[in-house]
C-alpha cells in the first residue's frame, strides 16, 4: 500500500469516527429538545434533501470519474476543462434550485407533510437553499478525491462534522428549533465547499473556473455515464429517502423516529464497512484505466472476503445488542419492535455483502445495468411500501425496501461486477475459498 493510498483510508477513517460519534452525541438531544413528532419533521425535511442529489444529474460520480481517469493520464489540460464546465454549470443549477425552493416548497410541504408546522416548512425551504448553494463548491471535494487527494477531502470532512455537532447542539440546547437547525447545517456545508476550494486550487491551481475553459465535448462526454448515476441516484434517493416520507404520511412523525433512529445505527454499521472502500475508488478508477486488471481482480476478491466476514459479525451484534444499546443511548421509546428490527439487520446484511461490486461498477464507470435495475428496485419498493406500511407497520417499509434489493441489484451487482473485472463465477467462488491471498492473475497463470 503506497503511502497516498494509506493516507487516503486512514483520513477517511477518521471522518467516519468523527461523524460515527455525531449521531451518538446529537440524537438523544433531538429527541430530547425537539420530542418525537417534530424531530421526525426534521426527519423528513431532510427527506426531502435527499432528493436534491437527483438534481446534479448523476454528475458527481461521472465527473470524479472523469477527473480520476485524466489525472491517469497525466492529462493537466482536460482536468482544467471538466473543472471549469462543472463548475458554471453547477452555477446556473444552484440559482435554479433555489429559486424553485421558494416557490414549491410550502405546497410540497403540505402534500408531503401535512403535520408539519410553518417553521418546518420554512426549515424545509432553508434547508434546500443552503444545499442547493454549496453545489458549485462540493465540486473542489471531487476534484480532491479525482487527483487521489482524499485524505484532504476526508480532513475537511471531519473538521465540518465537528464544526455540525457543536453548532446543533449548541442551538438545540437553547431551546431553538428547525429553523435554527437548517441554518446552522446549511451554514457549515458552505463552511466545508470553502475549505475544500481553498485546498483544492492550492493543489491544482488550473482548476480555476474560467469560462474560456468550459467545453461542449466535456459535456458530451459526460453525458452517458452521468444519466447513468442519475438513475443510481434516483433509485437510491426513492428507497432509502421515500422510506421516511411513507411513515411520516401513513403513520406520523413519532413513528419516523421510531423506525429512523435504530436504521441509522444500521447504516453506521454499514459504513465502517464501506468508509474504506470509497476511499480507494479513484485508485481503482486509476488502476482500471491503465489497465491493471490483476490488481483490481485482486482487491474485489480481497475485499469480497472480508465482506462476509464482517456481515456476519455487524448483523450478530446489532441483532442481539442494538436493543440494549438503543435504550441506553437514546431511550426505550425509539425502539421500533422486533420484527422491523429483524428486517433492518437483513437490510445491514445484505448491504455490506453488496459494497465490493458496487464499487468496482462506479469507479469503473460499468454502472448503466445497475442504474437501469436501481429504478426498478426504488419503483418497486415504494409500490411495496405503501401498500404494506398499511399492513405491518414499519416493518412493512424495511421488507419492501429488502425485497425489492433481492429480486433486483441483490443478484445483479455481484455477477456486473465480475464481468467487468473479468472474471468468471466458478474463478471468483475458488479465490474466495483459497487460504492465500495472491495475485488472481498468477494463480490463473
Amino acid at each position: 500500500m503506497t503511502v497516498s493510498i494509506r493516507g487516503n483510508v486512514v483520513w477517511s477513517y477518521v471522518n467516519f469516527v468523527v461523524g460515527f460519534a455525531a449521531p451518538l452525541i446529537l440524537i438523544p438531544i433531538y429527541v430530547r429538545c425537539l420530542g418525537s413528532e417534530l424531530y421526525g419533521q426534521w426527519l423528513v425535511i431532510v427527506g426531502i434533501g435527499s432528493y436534491l442529489g437527483i438534481v446534479g444529474l448523476g454528475s458527481w460520480q461521472a465527473i470524479g470519474n472523469r477527473i480520476a481517469e485524466a489525472s491517469a493520464r497525466r492529462q493537466s489540460a482536460e482536468i482544467s476543462r471538466i473543472v471549469s464546465t462543472s463548475f458554471w454549470f453547477y452555477v446556473v443549477l444552484a440559482f435554479t434550485v433555489i429559486a424553485s425552493a421558494a416557490i414549491l416548497t410550502p405546497a410540497l410541504a403540505a402534500r408531503l407533510a401535512p403535520r408539519a408546522s410553518t417553521r418546518a416548512t420554512a426549515a424545509c425551504a432553508l434547508f434546500v437553499a443552503f444545499t442547493a448553494a454549496a453545489y458549485p463548491l462540493r465540486l473542489y471535494a471531487t476534484l480532491l478525491r479525482g487527483i487521489e487527494r482524499v485524505d484532504r477531502e476526508q480532513a475537511i470532512a471531519a473538521v465540518a462534522n465537528i464544526a455540525r455537532v457543536a453548532g446543533l447542539a449548541a442551538v438545540m440546547l437553547a431551546g431553538q428549533k428547525l429553523v435554527a437547525i437548517s441554518i446552522v447545517q446549511g451554514a457549515v456545508g458552505l463552511g466545508g465547499g470553502i475549505a475544500a476550494t481553498v485546498i483544492a486550487l492550492r493543489l491544482f491551481p488550473q482548476g480555476r473556473p474560467l469560462l474560456r475553459r468550459c467545453s461542449f465535448s466535456v459535456v458530451r462526454d459526460l453525458a452517458k455515464p452521468s444519466l447513468g448515476f442519475l438513475g443510481l441516484s434516483i433509485g437510491s434517493s426513492l428507497v432509502f429517502g421515500a422510506d421516511n416520507l411513507v411513515i411520516g404520511y401513513a403513520l406520523g412523525g413519532s413513528a419516523v423516529t421510531r423506525y429512523a433512529v435504530p436504521m441509522r445505527l444500521a447504516l453506521i454499521a454499514t459504513s465502517v464497512f464501506s468508509v474504506g472502500t470509497t476511499a480507494l475508488w479513484p485508485t481503482l478508477t486509476a488502476r482500471f484505466t491503465r489497465g491493471d486488471r490483476a490488481t483490481v481482480s485482486d482487491g474485489f476478491v480481497a475485499v469480497s472476503r472480508l465482506s462476509v466476514i464482517y456481515a456476519l459479525c455487524a448483523t450478530s451484534l446489532f441483532f442481539f445488542a442494538g436493543p440494549a444499546f438503543l435504550r441506553l443511548w437514546v431511550g426505550p421509546t425509539v425502539f421500533p419492535g422486533r420484527p422491523t428490527f429483524a428486517w433492518q439487520a437483513a437490510l445491514l446484511f445484505m448491504s455490506v455483502l453488496l459494497i465490493p461490486a458496487d464499487a468496482v461498477l462506479m469507479a469503473t464507470t460499468h454502472h448503466y445495468g445497475y442504474a437501469a435495475l436501481a429504478m426498478v428496485e426504488a419503483a418497486l419498493n415504494l409500490a411495496l411500501s405503501l401498500w404494506w406500511v398499511r399492513h405491518f407497520g414499519t416493518a412493512g417499509v424495511v421488507a419492501a425496501t429488502v425485497t425489492a434489493r433481492l429480486v433486483t441489484n441483490g443478484w445483479y451487482l455481484p455477477a456486473a461486477a465480475l464481468r467487468a473485472i473479468g472474471m468468471s463465477g466458478r474463478e471468483f467462488t475458488r479465490a474466495i475459498a483459497h487460504p492465500g491471498w495472491g495475485s488472481i492473475a498468477h494463480e490463473s497463470a
